[in-house]
């Protein structure tokens, strides 16, 4: 089904289904192990996930805590920090010559930004306090081309005015905003990562079905997905896979960001807690001791 894809989206149709990131989890490590993709890339702050992928490529720091880091409820699980683990076991094994990535491709920390930021114009000697503290796009531009260096730090440091600029207008959206930006800038980072790789660099992609769907504009024009934008880009070396499931339980965030009452749904085959993902009935997934964890809240983000 990958085929010579150079781009795979694993969408979800919830952020609050244990199993999704578990099957996502092993789709990555054929990917990587069988078809050469070298970045994972995550629906999480760009800025933020560079802590986690200096854990994967050095092993620098706390994984749990650069995971806590990216200030995101549904990616700090168990799950997310084994897939963590396991990129880095990959990467620590001298006889993996290609080595792979962890990075964000989202933009809604914007001070996030400014905090990178600030580590490289001070590490670099450049005076940008006034610019720092007024969230100036055009001075902070004007900086860096001033003092251009040819290093992956300036590059990245020029992805994070960008960053800034549409990090701001994003979080500080009104009613009347337009609703496709997020999706428009998250492609575009995506863009930027794979143009700053190795040609035929190989990226998995991890977001929500809403994010990676490729949907035609006329449906809703208003909006237009990341996987829509990508499609235009990649064509068919993108290929698109949405995750749902039948029935079962879910945990989610109501608007205020306290924890809802696990969900019922309906939606693709349910799978169920513990080893290997497979089909089970929703009466033996209610006979089941761990079905309490869900109850008391013990485990985040499971079906």
């Amino acid at each position: 089904m990958v085929g010579n894809a150079r781009v795979v989206a694993l969408g979800e149709a919830t952020h609050g289904t244990r199993e999704f990131f578990q099957l996502k989890h092993r789709m990555l490590e054929y990917l990587v192990a069988k078809k050469g993709f070298t970045v994972f890339g995550i629906e999480a702050s760009f800025p933020d996930a560079l802590a986690v992928n200096d854990y994967v490529l050095h092993g620098t720091g706390d994984p749990a805590a650069a995971l806590a880091g990216l200030q995101f409820w549904t990616w700090n699980t168990d799950e997310v920090l084994d897939l963590i683990k396991w990129m880095r076991a990959w990467n620590a094994d001298p006889a993996h010559t290609a080595k792979v990535e962890f990075l964000g491709f989202d933009m809604q920390n914007p001070d996030a930004s400014v905090r990178k930021l600030r580590e490289y114009f001070t590490a670099n000697g450049i005076d940008a306090a006034e610019a720092l503290k007024q969230r100036d796009v055009k001075m902070l531009t004007t900086l860096l081309d001033a003092h251009k260096a040819k290093t992956r730090e300036w590059e990245v440091a020029r992805e994070e005015v960008r960053l800034l600029e549409q990090g701001t207008e994003v979080v500080g959206a009104k009613e009347n905003a337009d609703s496709g930006a997020r999706d428009r800038y998250m492609a575009e980072t995506v863009k930027w990562i794979l143009d700053h790789e190795p040609a035929r660099t190989k990226i998995v992609l991890w977001a929500h079905n809403g994010h990676v769907q490729n949907r035609d504009a006329t449906e809703l024009p208003s909006w237009t997905p990341m996987g829509t934008v990508l499609r235009s880009t990649y064509g068919n070396a993108l290929v698109i896979f949405g995750f749902a499931f039948d029935h079962g339980e879910f945990q989610a965030m109501k608007a205020g960001g306290r924890a809802r009452p696990p969900y019922g749904a309906r939606r693709g085959p349910t799978v169920a807690a513990g080893g290997p993902a497979h089909p089970v009935s929703r009466g033996a997934f209610r006979s089941c001791p761990c079905r309490a964890l869900f109850r008391t809240g013990e485990a985040a983000c499971r079906l």
